[in-house]
């Protein structure tokens, strides 16, 4: 189950260094930025989640670490939403991120799959995936999928 957190700012900025919130909703089929028509399951990336070994990046940028499971500083939730908490670190590119999660704009996840096992294919051509190893959950200003957030807090999810 994914909780949904509401947070109260008083303060003209917030000084938390945490993002959260949807990395991927299962079931999602991929929208007018992603062409290739996919949509996941339910636990499709439990075996990955499990092994310890997803990172985050910047803008899918693998030169801009933001979190990984490894490390700590990023986490994972998995039910009917993947659900994601990263622990920003103070590099340039990541407190870039901060700032523009902190004024409000419009960001998404987006995440980097390999392996895809195909279960079936529904009408006009949508594949669905039930197992693929994930590699990495990333915030985006174009997400492929509908139903990601991005929010900056001084909580995490657990």
């Amino acid at each position: 189950m994914v909780e949904r957190l509401t947070f109260a700012v008083s303060a003209s900025k917030l000084e938390g260094r945490t993002l959260s919130g949807i990395a991927h909703v299962y079931g999602v089929v991929t929208g007018p930025v992603d062409t290739r028509q996919m949509a996941f399951q339910p636990g499709a990336f439990s075996e990955s989640i499990a092994a310890g070994k997803i990172k985050s990046f910047a803008w899918h940028d693998n030169s801009k670490l933001l979190g990984s499971q490894k490390a700590g500083t990023l986490r994972l939730t998995d039910g009917a939403a993947l659900g994601y908490s990263i622990d920003l670190s103070k590099a340039t590119y990541a407190e870039d991120l901060r700032d523009l999660a902190e004024r409000g704009e419009d960001l998404g996840m987006s995440f980097t799959v390999n392996r895809l096992s195909l279960v079936s294919q529904v009408g006009k051509g949508i594949r669905i995936i039930s197992k693929a190893q994930l590699l990495s959950v990333d915030p985006v200003a174009m997400p492929a999928f509908e139903g990601t957030s991005v929010i900056l807090h001084s909580a995490s999810i657990t």
